[in-house]
């Protein structure tokens, strides 16, 4: 009805719909509609559910929609939010409106890229310290960090400085040549201001990681860690410079704990509120000895004890653990960012026999069959026998409308395996 009859009064009332589980995709269609009518009470609402990943992101679609002067300026602002998933989304959305920065608004950002190449030195760091012990199990989810703060580094560059010359320095670089190489270095020399490649140029030049770090320490002071420092350092990282899923990586890692602050460090993670990582560090203080996670479980909501004692002893199924979900989503959904890989992970059960009233959710599933690698979309299944994993065709339509610029990928899952 506020759609329909234009009720421009009540859009604040439907602002407060985005936070509400089954209205908050009719909420964001029908503020759609009213365009920039709706930015100022969006902007509004945005400061009370500024601790809400999914509602914040929506509201950055929303206000990038309508390219304003005032949206454009609160999508700059986001650039210093501080969750890492939101600055991503954010600069995603000014290269999308070709957005252009003013003098004062350059400055900013280029404390922003030396910012950003700085946490790219701590990761080039950690990965010669990991090489060197030839550690490959924990290079991949390092190797993907790397990555993304680097295609971060280049969205940054993209909203400086002119797009297209941006993207020839990238595409050289791919190119992986010294011919490549050289002509992205004199791109970078012409294009990019003082303060700026003077960082740019050790990090992209064509020389090993430690020839690259010891020109970059002069900038940003730092040491290659020690190996077992490192996994200590990896686990009490922000969470806004390194990700979930590498420090589940480095818990599973670890066969023993040597020091005490490494025990309380696992220890504290049984209290973490992601799911994963409870998991991992119950593993792996179960390694420990028994007594130790008997000591601190008491502390523990009972619903969580309840969940994780069976790791502890050993009684899990090794396919109902987060940890083994996200490796078998990685395998299916392959493009799929972290968050997203975790969101469905959390929503995949494993089973080994289940009838219709006993499956979550409703309207459908995606079964797999781990002993032969199966994949089967059913919509009304009567009994599962097997060892199988189960996701409920609900909760990927809930994913897609949380994170629509990855529905592509989803997609196209569902049309290889529909019938």
């Amino acid at each position: 009805m506020i759609g329909k009859f234009r009720i421009k009064e009540m859009i604040p009332e439907l602002c407060g719909c985005l936070n509400i589980p089954v209205l908050e995709h009719q909420a964001e269609i029908v503020l759609r509609s009213f365009g920039n009518e709706a930015a100022e009470g969006i902007r509004r609402f945005s400061l009370a559910s500024s601790g809400k990943l999914v509602t914040s992101k929506t509201i950055l679609r929303l206000l990038a929609e309508t390219n304003t002067p005032e949206n454009r300026e609160f999508l700059f602002e986001r650039l210093w939010s501080a969750s890492r998933q939101i600055r991503e989304s954010a600069l995603e959305r000014l290269i999308d409106n070709g957005f252009v920065p003013v003098p004062q608004e350059k400055l900013r950002l280029h404390q922003l890229i030396r910012d950003t190449i700085g946490i790219i030195v701590w990761n080039l760091s950690a990965r010669i310290s990991l090489k060197k012990q030839n550690d490959a199990f924990l290079l991949q989810p390092l190797d993907k960090e790397i990555l993304r703060w680097n295609k971060y580094l280049f969205n940054l560059l993209s909203v400086t400085y002119e797009p297209l010359t941006i993207r020839k320095i990238k595409k050289n670089l791919e190119e992986g040549s010294a011919e490549h190489s050289w002509l992205a270095r004199e791109i970078i020399e012409m294009a990019i201001d003082d303060q700026v490649k003077t960082m740019l140029l050790p990090l992209f030049a064509d020389t090993s990681d430690e020839d690259k770090v010891r020109q970059l320490f002069r900038v940003f002071p730092g040491e290659i860690p020690e190996y077992g420092k490192l996994q200590e350092d990896i686990l009490n990282r922000d969470y806004n410079l390194l990700g979930i899923y590498i420090r589940a990586c480095v818990l599973r890692r670890i066969n023993e704990i040597a020091s005490e602050s490494m025990r309380e460090t696992v220890i504290s993670l049984l209290f973490n509120p992601e799911v994963i990582l409870q998991e991992e560090a119950a593993g792996l203080l179960a390694k420990a000895g028994r007594d130790v996670y008997i000591d601190v479980s008491s502390r523990l909501p009972q619903d969580t004890r309840d969940r994780i004692d069976r790791i502890a002893v050993g009684e899990a199924v090794k396919e109902s653990l987060v940890y083994e979900k996200f490796k078998f989503l990685e395998l299916s959904f392959s493009g799929l960012e972290e968050e997203g890989l975790l969101s469905l992970a959390y929503s995949l059960s494993f089973t080994e026999k289940s009838m219709k009233r006993t499956l979550p959710g409703r309207g459908g599933y995606i079964l797999w069959d781990c002993t032969n690698g199966n994949v089967q979309i059913v919509y009304n299944p009567d009994i599962i026998t097997g060892l199988t994993y189960v996701l409920p065709l609900a909760d990927l339509e809930e994913y897609c409308n949380h994170f629509p610029e990855k529905a592509g990928i989803i997609l196209d899952f569902m049309e290889k395996y529909s019938i």
